[in-house]
């Protein structure tokens, strides 16, 4: 009966015994609410494989074509530990030039493994700073507005800092 809660299994188990004992497709599929096509794929799968058919089949892929390699995952995981300091773009990009004959994973793929191996840090987030949305002072004769943007210290190309707008003190 439709309006009884029952296990699926028990349901097919009925509808395989009432089309045993004489019911047509259309009216097992108005007994049990279920289109005629259910009707035949179960009828047909009792048929085929017996009281088995009636169960509920995996619905598992049987290949992962886009499965990352386990050998690959453990290269991956030792090119990382030998480069603390890497990121995956980067590690990928090396790992690639070194050995291309093996298929790597994309970066995402490769994030996504260091990431469960707990081998990458999350980034430091960046303060945003709103745009400068004041007006700009009416600039109408030479030298009347003067600015000056201070970055910062950095090195130079060969090595050496250099500290703008201020003297170092060594």
């Amino acid at each position: 009966m439709p309006w009884r809660k029952t296990e699926p299994m028990e349901e097919r188990l009925k509808l395989i015994a009432d089309r045993l004992a004489g019911y047509g497709i259309t009216e097992l599929s108005v007994i049990y609410g279920v289109s005629r096509k259910t009707v035949y794929k179960w009828t047909e799968r009792y048929d085929r494989l017996g009281h088995d058919g009636l169960k509920e089949l995996c619905r598992a892929p049987v290949n992962h074509p886009n499965q990352t390699d386990e050998e690959v995952i453990v290269r991956l995981v030792g090119a990382k530990l030998l480069h603390m300091n890497w990121g995956p773009k980067k590690l990928v990009d090396f790992l690639n030039r070194r050995q291309s004959q093996i298929k790597w994973p994309s970066v995402c793929t490769a994030e996504k493994w260091l990431k469960r191996q707990g081998l990458v840090k999350a980034r430091r987030l960046r303060k945003r700073i709103p745009a400068y949305s004041e007006p700009f002072l009416a600039c109408d004769a030479p030298n009347k507005v003067w600015s000056a943007d201070y970055k910062g210290h950095f090195k130079t190309g060969d090595g050496r800092w250099c500290y703008p707008l201020t003297s170092p003190t060594t």
